[in-house]
């Protein structure tokens, strides 16, 4: 016999006729207690959790138009990063494409441009800054690429302020008027109106504005009205508008979604367990995306008609369409200078941070200023194999030193990190550790200190051969050898008497080591064929061996060295997080040991991204301390949230994407019991910058300040 209840119809027949007695029993309730701000928001909340998980996938075809002006512009924006999509010379222009979409929840999109045309027809622009905008899950807890908290979802009281403006009755369908405003300034909240639909408390129009990198933008967003696609969106009005360095940009985009089958949860109580690969979570496909300049195909693909604003924009530049394959190359010779360039030549890829890049420019206190330059140069081999030459060269200003390192690299199984590595690059100029003992027994009873003195007596220079392997999900192996030659350099800094017992010979090393690094439960995504680490809710453990072996290229240090740290990311709530890192390091059975650098605890020359995830860097530490001691223990916490201090002050926080309070400590045994740094810093896409604090043995020292582009 036939089931009837379980045909589709008849499920949402059900659904409705369960909407529609929550309905009548909200309005007999209403007439009870008069409707406020507080109930409406509860309401909303509430069913957010569930419409969140509501729909378990859909397929929809979605249009896309989107027009570009420059209405204010100055010689400065022929300098602009490239993430900007605008015409040089101040014209219009105009694209459109037809994406293929496949969704399923939470938050997870497959989008493939399948037509592309117009003016400026290029569809990595509209992946990397447009899709993040039209793809948003209204009901998810962070939307626009995880970025921004939406104003419904638990936690949200926290950062939103919320007032009841009224009632809109229409055709029988009663809209209560929200208006939501952000406790805060930041790029963190938005500000708006939503029209919630009565009965159902789910959003039927959001209407929105905030800021993302370096553009303000407004949203409009009108969902679906029937059963099915009620928690869709139907159409979305975008407007980006950029104001950077005297310049002015203006892009508006406009995307309507048609659904070709929605597939909604029979059983929310049974959901779905989250897998590790997240390849799905939000891919975009655009490696054949065709260009079609046919006007007939666009009139019968279009679902809007063109404006009479858009056919002048057309005309306008009917011999400027630019292809994504047929791109010139326009190395004019300032931009080449000073913009990061990258292009494609069948199987190579080629990325340079450019020439004279001031976002390459770093400061930090123990530094001073550093300037560093990049090279990709990426070769794709049969069965997805890489052969990449990846040479990074910096220079520090203070202490006049040029630092590289030139590392080739062949990735044999990129879905398990397989990779095999050759480099060859300098290190930081260290000191004998001998040495070291004895200029400190000639300073006891002086009115000198060590750090007094210029001590740069041994330049080091290294060949590492390297593979790692991942050996089952989320644990790696490293097997490498390091061969370490260190030149002593002349040194006027110290009393002749000093300089005279010190033993200036040229040191070697052959060193080999073994490194297990284990972050259970491990998230990744796949690229193709590489494997890339998303996420985890453990943390990451890692222990190293070293041992370096006498007499194997004139080696002349025999030694054995451990070390093994422990780092992770908790998220205390949305947008709030603290960091932690500890680690520590011996040098063990030291029957000729020279020189005690360690992997983990070094110094490192040249400032670094804050969202780097290798953790626990010290910013005002002493060289001199990286070398003294055949132990170390440190740990450093880091406290994280938009809004501590300037995230409070309007007009302020609106530029403040994270603030950070940093804390950090160090133990050498017997020659620096205590070494303290507390820090705060502020963050956005464009720059991060920390003030810190340092002090030994519970005495202040000084103040130094770090600095770095982050774009």
């Amino acid at each position: 016999m036939l089931n009837i209840f379980t045909t589709k119809n008849t499920q949402y027949f059900l659904f409705g006729l369960l909407l529609l007695i929550h309905t009548v029993l909200s309005h007999a309730k209403a007439e009870e207690s008069p409707i406020t701000t507080d109930s409406i928001v509860s309401h909303v909340t509430t069913m957010a959790k569930a419409y969140e998980w509501y729909i378990q996938r859909y397929d929809a075809k979605t249009y896309i138009k989107g027009t570009m002006e420059t209405p204010k512009r100055n010689i400065l924006l022929q300098y602009a990063p490239n993430i900007f999509t605008f015409d040089k010379k101040g014209r219009q222009s105009i694209v459109e494409a037809l994406v293929d979409v496949h969704y399923e929840a939470p938050n997870r999109y497959i989008q493939n441009i399948t037509a592309i045309t117009g003016t400026r027809a290029n569809p990595d622009y509209i992946y990397e800054h447009v899709l993040q905008f039209l793809s948003v899950n209204i009901y998810n807890t962070l939307s626009f690429n995880d970025e921004i908290l939406m104003p419904f979802v638990p936690e949200s009281s926290d950062y939103y302020l919320y007032d009841y403006d009224g009632t809109l009755d229409t055709l029988n369908i009663r809209l209560h008027k929200i208006r939501i405003e952000p406790k805060y300034e930041s790029p963190k909240v938005i500000s708006g109106v939503v029209y919630v639909l009565d009965g159902y408390w789910s959003i039927a129009y959001l209407k929105a504005k905030g800021a993302t990198n370096f553009a303000n933008f407004e949203l409009n967003m009108e969902m679906g009205v029937s059963t099915e696609d009620f928690l869709l969106p139907k159409k979305i009005d975008l407007l980006l508008e950029i104001n950077i360095l005297g310049n002015h940009l203006i892009n508006r985009y406009t995307s309507v979604h048609e659904y070709e089958s929605i597939v909604k949860y029979e059983n929310q109580a049974v959901l779905p367990k989250q897998p590790y690969d997240l390849s799905a979570y939000f891919s975009v496909h655009t490696d054949t995306v065709p260009v079609i300049k046919d006007s007939l195909f666009w009139i019968k693909n279009r679902p809007i008609a063109l404006t009479p604003e858009d056919i002048a924009i057309y005309r306008q530049g009917k011999d400027a369409l630019e292809s994504p394959f047929q791109k010139k190359n326009s190395w004019q010779f300032t931009r080449l200078l000073t913009n990061p360039r990258r292009f494609r030549y069948r199987e190579t890829n080629f990325r340079y941070s450019g020439f004279l890049n001031p976002l390459k420019l770093g400061y930090s206190a123990t530094n001073g200023l550093s300037y560093t330059q990049q090279l990709n140069l990426e070769h794709s081999l049969k069965n997805g194999h890489l052969l990449g030459f990846y040479p990074d060269i910096g220079y520090v200003f203070k202490s006049k030193e040029f630092f590289f390192s030139l590392p080739l690299r062949w990735s044999y199984a990129p879905e398990r990190f397989g990779a095999f590595a050759l480099n060859i690059g300098n290190g930081n100029q260290g000191l004998n550790i001998r040495d070291i003992e004895k200029v400190n027994e000639h300073l006891k009873d002086s009115a000198f200190k060590f750090e007094d003195f210029n001590l740069s007596y041994y330049k080091h220079y290294r060949l590492e051969v390297s593979n790692r392997i991942e050996l089952s999900n989320g644990l790696l192996c490293d097997l490498a050898v390091t061969y370490h030659h260190r030149k002593p350099v002349a040194s006027n800094s110290l009393p002749a008497d000093v300089t005279e017992e010190l033993e200036l010979e040229t040191y070697r090393s052959f060193v080999p080591y073994i490194a297990l690094i284990w972050t259970p439960g491990q998230y990744y995504r796949m690229n193709r064929q590489q494997k890339i680490y998303v996420k985890s809710a453990w943390p990451t453990f890692s222990v190293k061996y070293a041992r370096g072996i006498k007499n194997v290229g004139s080696s002349d240090s025999d030694f054995e060295r451990y070390e093994m740290d422990i780092q992770q990311r908790i998220s205390l709530k949305k947008l709030v997080s603290i960091q932690y890192y500890a680690g520590a390091g011996i040098f063990s059975n030291t029957r000729s040991i020279n020189f005690v650098e360690f992997n983990n605890f070094t110094k490192r020359n040249f400032p670094e991204s804050w969202d780097d995830k290798i953790g626990g860097v010290f910013h005002l530490l002493n060289d001199y301390w990286y070398f003294a001691s055949n132990t170390y223990w440190q740990a450093h916490v880091m406290y994280e949230s938009p809004f501590i201090l300037l995230g409070k002050i309007k007009k302020m926080s609106r530029y403040v994407i994270s603030e950070r309070l940093y804390a950090s400590q160090l133990y050498l045994p017997k020659i620096l019991p205590s070494y303290t740094e507390l820090g705060y810093g502020i963050g956005n896409v464009l720059f991060n910058v920390g003030v810190f604090v340092n002090m030994e043995r519970l005495e202040f020292k000084r103040v130094g300040l770090k600095f770095a582009f982050e774009i």
